[in-house]
């Protein structure tokens, strides 16, 4: 089975159990290639802790990366429209953790 290649916007307080699930529980079916943050600290302990090859400098060039398919969006509940939609208009898959 070919695997599905994410990324993360928004490494806040939440996203610490999905790079735990993404890349323990469902490793077999996911490649989680890179990470995104407005605060690029956050971004780089994420890559560090769960080895994720990719720390993306803004959330425009994971979405330009022809590599990921889905968009998991982690941001705060004010920034989640913006940030799928803009995933949704460069053809992105994206699942967000709170309601639109």
């Amino acid at each position: 089975m070919k695997k599905v290649t994410v990324g993360i916007v928004g490494n806040g307080n939440i996203s610490p159990i999905y790079l735990k699930n993404l890349t323990t529980v469902f490793h077999n079916i996911v490649n989680l290639k890179g990470v995104c943050d407005l605060i690029p600290e956050r971004s780089a302990k994420a890559s560090a802790d769960w080895k994720v090859p990719v720390v993306y400098e803004t959330m425009y060039d994971m979405f330009k990366d022809p590599e990921i398919e889905i968009v998991v969006n982690l941001t705060t509940p004010k920034q989640h429209y913006g940030v799928a939609i803009e995933a949704l208009r460069y053809g992105k898959n994206t699942h967000s953790e709170k309601p639109m």
